[in-house]
């Protein structure tokens, strides 16, 4: 087995996710040595979404890596999927996926409350600002003699932390995506460290 010293030959950024009011950011925790290789096979990181390119990630097992964090390797968003340890226990081999679209989201939304002589009153939720990743599901394009429409239909991949309703607006803020979308279904998924919502929106072209 190769020594560390000589296989831990680049660098990636570790990634915590903070809380500051109601906003959610990756924020750098620190510098760790590391071996990046690409996977042979792609990283199936969402469970309705489609797959990404996969890369697997070698770094000194100190401890102080786990599934709630995420990483930054050569400018690309890394979100880990498993972390397997080493036969001597001094490395951890990380699967991660590489994900193009990571995005600024703020998902803003609707509760009812008793008001006024306990009539039920709608309220707005405060807006809540976090870290999605954007994924394909699928695309539909359709047209009769007067109208035509694209519906889109997108899966966020979100931290485990960020719970939004079916019925949720979702703005997505990346410039080739940008637009409001409209939670359709969510997928809490347990055991895992996200959760994935599929969002929609019609516009006329």
């Amino acid at each position: 087995m190769e020594n560390l010293s000589t296989l831990l030959d680049d660098k990636v950024e570790v990634l915590t996710l903070q809380k500051t009011g109601d906003e959610y950011r990756w924020e750098r925790e620190r510098l760790a040595w590391a071996s990046v290789s690409t996977d042979s096979r792609s990283n199936v990181f969402s469970s309705v979404g489609t797959a990404a390119m996969g890369v697997t990630v070698t770094m000194r097992n100190d401890g102080r890596f786990d599934l709630s964090k995420a990483m930054r390797w050569a400018g690309k968003f890394l979100f880990p999927t498993a972390i397997e340890v080493g036969e001597s226990r001094d490395r951890v081999a990380v699967k991660a996926a590489v994900c193009d679209f990571v995005s600024p989201c703020t998902a803003t939304g609707y509760t009812t409350i008793l008001g006024e002589g306990n009539r039920p009153q709608k309220v707005e939720k405060t807006p809540l600002t976090f870290p999605g990743i954007v994924t394909g599901k699928w695309s539909g394009y359709e047209r009769n003699d007067t109208h035509a429409a694209e519906d889109n239909v997108l899966v966020l991949v979100t931290p485990k932390e960020i719970m939004l309703e079916v019925g949720d607006l979702v703005t997505i803020q990346e410039a080739i995506l940008q637009a409001v979308y409209n939670v359709q279904k969510r997928h809490l998924l347990s055991g895992v460290n996200k959760n994935e919502y599929e969002l929609a929106y019609s516009r006329d072209v």
